[in-house]
């Protein structure tokens, strides 16, 4: 990816005004205010930290709800855009001894599209191109990502992390839902692992309540 020029941000509610402002058409692909919204933050680590502290005073039980303990990371919830659907999150990863082999470390892909900053830390990248019904990694793809590097991926691409230095974070920016599963990959030479999201699984808890 190019070098996206930044926007000057005064703090994180101005980012996440200009966040919302952004229109996602067509909605799997990021659009270049996104990118240009996250390279606003490089220079600027206090408009995190600003952020992170306030939520001490605010409800914390309920973002605990509304965040996630994954087997690699802390996904910690920030903002959700009515207008649009996109979600911001900050993913803090795991000491090394603390992570299990989980969704992060496999090949998988998503239910979204998303731009990531790395604001501390890094890893590799992996990047994996279908064959039939197995994953092979594209090996010119691979790429050690640090601290203020941007990407973005398709909700469709397969991708992995793998060296993952300890007391890596990341701000992630989730395009508006593309489709309701995702896949994984855990044999590469299988059958991906399908993951219906909450949307997808309610028929069936809608069906099992009907029969109380």
């Amino acid at each position: 990816m190019k070098s996206a020029p930044h926007l000057s941000l005064s703090g994180f509610g101005e980012f996440l005004d200009r966040l919302h402002e952004v229109r996602w058409s067509p909605p799997e692909l990021v659009p270049a205010g996104v990118v240009s919204l996250l390279a606003g933050l490089r220079d600027r680590p206090w408009i995190l930290r600003d952020e992170v502290t306030a939520w001490a005073s605010g409800d914390l039980e309920l973002r605990g709800m509304k965040s996630r303990d994954t087997s690699t990371h802390y996904k910690w919830f920030i903002d959700r855009a009515e207008s649009s659907g996109c979600r911001v999150w900050l993913h803090q990863y795991k000491p090394q001894d603390a992570r299990a082999r989980g969704y992060a470390v496999v090949p998988h892909n998503h239910r979204y599209s998303f731009a990531s900053i790395i604001l501390r830390g890094g890893f590799t990248h992996h990047r994996f191109q279908r064959r039939g019904e197995h994953v092979e990694e594209d090996l010119r793809r691979r790429e050690v990502f640090r601290a203020s590097k941007i990407y973005t991926l398709t909700y469709d691409e397969i991708h992995s992390l793998s060296d993952i230095s300890d007391r890596t974070m990341t701000l992630v920016v989730e395009s508006p839902v593309i489709r309701n599963y995702s896949e994984a990959f855990y044999n590469e030479t299988g059958k991906p692992k399908k993951f219906d999201d909450m949307v997808a699984l309610y028929p069936s808890i809608k069906q099992t309540v009907d029969a109380l």
